[in-house]
């Protein structure tokens, strides 16, 4: 369902089934690619995990690099603190 903000127009709520319709094949469309390619879910996950294991045991370098890591870890880390609902999440 879409909420409309502000006023309609005439165009707008023509063009609505249409737009609705053009994500609906946008989404089959990619759920046909994934499954064509073996990704039940999380596009891309299967590669990355793929180049995860022999940086894992020492063989080859991490497909993330350490700066990316770190940003991600400090964002999760600053999430944390920012949410009371995470006041038990040991971040620190």
């Amino acid at each position: 369902m879409t909420v409309a903000r502000g006023r309609s127009t005439r165009a707008g709520k023509v063009a609505q089934p249409l737009t609705s319709a053009a994500a609906v094949v946008a989404t089959a469309a990619n759920l046909i690619r994934r499954a064509r390619h073996g990704e039940a879910a999380y596009p891309g996950l299967r590669a990355l995990i793929e180049a995860f294991s022999p940086a894992a045991t020492g063989q080859a370098p991490s497909p993330i690099p350490r700066d990316e890591a770190l940003a991600v870890a400090t964002a999760c880390e600053r999430v944390a603190r920012a949410c009371p609902l995470l006041a038990h999440y040991p971040h620190g």
